[in-house]
Parts: structure tokens; C-alpha cells; sequence
């Protein structure tokens, strides 16, 4: 299956992952949340949506490249900010806003599409780019990994 890694841009995954929840709410409606997960969805909206722009400016501060399809061409590690508690904020705001559509749809089904996004994601892309930041940075980002989680 290493023919999709680093193939699909993780934005089209959410995308597609956002749509299954979709049609999985409309056939099979009457799954649904207690009401008190609904208004939770607002605070996981903005939190999914605020990692990944977090994560963005942080690699703009560090002036090198956040291009998902080839982590080769990154120039420097980013470790600060956000980085210092997750090695991948932006996958972990995906997946965030994937939770708030759950809630808002109030169905238990839709987090079918959380999981499928969360399993891609790590085996897909999360994996091969691990795997190409050791062979670039080497025992800095080994100690990197050691300290901070891939997810939270």
C-alpha cells in the first residue's frame, strides 16, 4: 500500500471524510448524541480550524515549507509553539473539525468518518513523513519524537 503514501493532499481526506459523515447522517439518522455533545461542536470547530492556522504561521515563522506531499524539502524542524505539544497540529485540527460535524449532526455514526481519517492520515502520511524527516534530521528529530506525541 505504499503507493498512497504522501499521495492524497490531507485536506481532499477531510473533504471525503466530511462527505461520507454527511451521507452516513442521512442514512442513518436515528443514531443520535445525547444533546449536550451538540453544543459542544462550536468549541471543536474553532479549535480544529485554529491548530491548523497555528501550525501554518508557526512553519512560515521558520521559513520552511509545510508542502505535505514532499517533507523532504523541509529547511528547519519546527519545535516551538504548538509543535511543543503535538507533531502534527494541522492533522489534529482535521480531525477536530471531523469531531465538531459529529456533534453537530448529532450522530454516532459519523464518526465513522473521524476514524477513516484518523487511520489514513497516520498510516498514509504521518508515517512517511516521520520516516523522511529521521532520514533528514536525523537524532534531532529522533529526541523530537521521543518528547512530543505524533497526535496529542
Amino acid at each position: 500500500m505504499a503507493v498512497l503514501e504522501l499521495k492524497i493532499y490531507p485536506l481532499l481526506v477531510l473533504l471525503c471524510c466530511a462527505f461520507i459523515n454527511g451521507v452516513l447522517a442521512y442514512y442513518f439518522p436515528a443514531t443520535h448524541f445525547t444533546t449536550v455533545l451538540y453544543f459542544m461542536w462550536p468549541g471543536l470547530l474553532l479549535c480544529g480550524l485554529g491548530l491548523p492556522l497555528v501550525g501554518a504561521w508557526q512553519f512560515k515563522q521558520a521559513q520552511t515549507t509545510m508542502q505535505p506531499n514532499d517533507p523532504s524539502q523541509t529547511t528547519e524542524l519546527v519545535t516551538f509553539g504548538i509543535y511543543r505539544f503535538t507533531r502534527n497540529p494541522m492533522y489534529l485540527g482535521f480531525a477536530l473539525i471531523l469531531l465538531a460535524q459529529s456533534c453537530f449532526l448529532t450522530n454516532l455514526y459519523t464518526l465513522i468518518g473521524t476514524v477513516i481519517f484518523v487511520v489514513y492520515i497516520h498510516r498514509f502520511q504521518i508515517i512517511p513523513e516521520q520516516r523522511m524527516l529521521l532520514n533528514h534530521f536525523g537524532q534531532v528529530y529522533s529526541d523530537y519524537m521521543q518528547r512530543v506525541r505524533p497526535w496529542i
